[in-house]
């Protein structure tokens, strides 16, 4: 009998657990990650020329990135080129 007994306790605990799914979320307002007061205008367009100046800097170091991909890939294929004449 004591199977009876178990699936009682286990219904019980899920029903206990599905009770506690129930308990609200924190709300937004106690969100370490938002912003606490209303930035000023100077300290907004000092970060947006900060954001310009690391994106141009981003962008510069993709193309670089590309040229000397590009560069050892024709060097790859010229050497197996000449290995395959030689």
């Amino acid at each position: 009998m004591t199977g009876g007994v178990g699936f009682s306790k286990q219904g019980k605990d899920s029903f206990k657990e599905n009770r506690n799914l129930r308990i609200a979320r924190p709300s937004m307002k106690d969100n370490p990650y938002a912003a606490k007061n209303a930035s000023s205008h100077q300290e907004l367009a000092e970060n947006y020329e900060e954001l310009k100046t690391w994106k141009i800097q981003k962008e510069s170091n993709d193309q670089k990135r590309r040229l000397i991909i590009y560069i050892s890939l024709f060097v790859v294929f010229l050497i197996g080129l000449l290995l395959a004449i030689i």
